[in-house]
């Protein structure tokens, strides 16, 4: 057995208030007493959901105050970090970029999300710009670690390029969610809706799946459905968050998943 320690966090995010954002993530983390070898971090954990705040608080390696705060996360808990996502500006665009960071705080890549939420109330395409479409897995020194961000996960083959890539365990920082006055869509449905995306891409992938999110208010007139959770690559729920701020935390056998793939070769399947 070879397990390892994943941690996701769910919290209510102080919109635009990126020190107090930033202070939950660090409290939420010290406050874990087991072994972590990864961290995910929800989607636009530093800001919230804000159109103002997006162009506020973009930032680059060059301009790096988020992304530094990640960094010194990785190399104090010794941890690899998804860190959520920032966004991110080059020129005159704006990315919903994810950064992986190694357990010396070094950036191992990025994925630049490519499925723009701008539906049931969403309007991320006014402000972000799509990324390319190519996926990404990171090689981190216990498991290769396959990026996707929130409403990619309507996007099945995203997760299948990701698993003929060799991704272990993919993450999937979001912030799945309903516009607090929606019509037309009950928001226990939308909750149902996100396990059931989490249960199948780990299953069709045979791979673990590890979701961070946020619970509460989210920004914009958008309500989080709470849904941090783990699953394992036979489907069973692992760790899995309720409507209050939580660290879910689970571990994941490399080894029995190896093993698994040997028996059913996914990746050789069209």
């Amino acid at each position: 057995m070879n397990t390892k320690g994943i941690l996701a966090l769910q919290y209510e995010p102080r919109i635009n208030n990126v020190e107090k954002n930033l202070m939950t993530v660090d409290f939420l983390v010290q406050n874990c007493k087991e072994k972590i070898d990864l961290i995910v971090l929800p989607e636009f954990f530093s800001t919230g959901i804000s159109h103002q705040g997006f162009i506020e608080h973009a930032e680059n390696e060059e301009n790096p105050k988020v992304l530094n705060f990640l960094s010194n996360l990785a190399k104090r808990n010794g941890s690899n970090v998804v860190g959520g996502t920032i966004i991110e500006k080059e020129g005159n665009n704006f990315y919903n970029t994810s950064y992986f960071f190694d357990r010396k705080g070094e950036i191992k890549g990025k994925y630049r999300k490519v499925h723009l939420y701008s539906y049931f109330g969403g309007t991320e395409d006014e402000v972000i710009t799509q990324g390319n479409n190519s996926p990404v897995v990171i090689e981190a020194d216990f498991a290769k670690i396959g990026l996707s961000i929130c409403f990619d996960l309507r996007f099945p083959l995203h997760f299948n390029k990701l698993m003929k890539m060799g991704a272990e365990i993919i993450v999937c920082p979001n912030a799945w969610c309903l516009p607090m006055n929606s019509a037309n869509y009950e928001f226990e449905l939308k909750k149902r809706e996100m396990k059931a995306f989490s249960i199948t891409r780990a299953v069709e992938n045979l791979c673990y799946f590890a979701a961070s999110s946020f619970k509460g208010n989210l920004g914009s007139g958008l309500k989080s459905c709470s849904n941090s959770i783990i699953v394992s690559p036979v489907g069973e729920i692992l760790a899995i968050g309720d409507e209050n701020t939580s660290s879910i935390y689970t571990t994941a056998d490399t080894e029995l998943l190896r093993n698994l793939r040997k028996e059913f070769p996914v990746d050789k399947i069209d």
